[in-house]
């Protein structure tokens, strides 16, 4: 009868396994850094938000039940504050409250110069049917998207 003995091999520790592993991390490191740092450093707006204030959604948007997304192309000057905006997308009023909002933002220019920046403002009414002009949820996701959540407007007649 033979015996065999279920012993796991242990790999002995070697002087050198703890500097083989940093130069294995300082390898991957510097890939990373080299592959993956430009992309998130080199931004595609010449522009960062240096202000902004919170939209409202409009009460007859609520009433009316309106939902959609407004993109708002921005006109920036140099000094970081809005020139113009225009806007395409979903129904007159909510894109009359994104523009009134995007002119009370003010921007940081990275250039000095004029540019543009597209922002989208996407309005959504959820929950219960209320009376009452409710702050809406606003969630920021910069630099190009705003979401701004509400109940629906109880309609009376």
């Amino acid at each position: 009868m033979i015996r065999t003995s279920r012993i796991a091999a242990r790999r002995q520790p070697t002087a050198s396994s703890p500097i083989k592993n940093l130069i294995v991390t300082a390898m991957v490191s510097t890939i990373l850094l080299c592959c993956c740092l430009p992309v998130y450093c080199q931004s595609s707006t010449p522009v960062e938000v240096a202000d902004m204030v919170s939209p409202h959604y409009p009460a007859l948007a609520r009433m009316a039940r309106l939902q959609g997304s407004v993109r708002v192309e921005v006109e920036i000057g140099g000094d970081g504050k809005v020139i113009s905006a225009t806007t395409t997308g979903a129904d007159q009023i909510l894109q009359t409250a994104a523009a009134k909002n995007i002119r009370l933002w003010t921007f940081r220019s990275r250039t000095g110069e004029k540019s543009k920046y597209v922002i989208t403002y996407t309005y959504r009414l959820e929950g219960n049917p209320s009376k009452h002009a409710e702050c809406p949820e606003v969630v920021f996701h910069l630099p190009d998207r705003v979401e701004v959540t509400s109940p629906p407007g109880e309609v009376t007649y």
